[in-house]
């Protein structure tokens, strides 16, 4: 993946990256491993357009929640960690 735009962040809970003509979110995992006190940032590939064009940010702040929630769930749609070129402030 290239060109990767950050689209859109809650601090400390997840972010939205444009990647071409893609949306991924990356969600922060706090204490992810066992008897670790290590924050972990996942990448996942879902059709999340609508809502990140039409601003629809409390919708994705609970995708992450259930993210994290239910990380099985979603593991299928897990991507390598994706690396923001540059950022954009339309939506913030």
């Amino acid at each position: 993946m290239d060109n990767a735009i950050l689209m859109y962040t809650s601090k400390g809970d997840y972010a939205i990256i444009k990647v071409n003509n893609t949306y991924v979110i990356n969600v922060l995992f706090p204490n992810f491993y066992p008897n670790s006190h290590f924050d972990v940032s996942k990448s996942f590939l879902l059709d999340i357009s609508r809502l990140v064009e039409n601003k629809e940010f409390t919708k994705t702040k609970e995708l992450a929640e259930s993210i994290r929630k239910d990380y099985e769930k979603y593991k299928a749609y897990e991507i390598r960690p994706v690396i923001t070129t540059k950022k954009r402030d339309a939506f913030n």
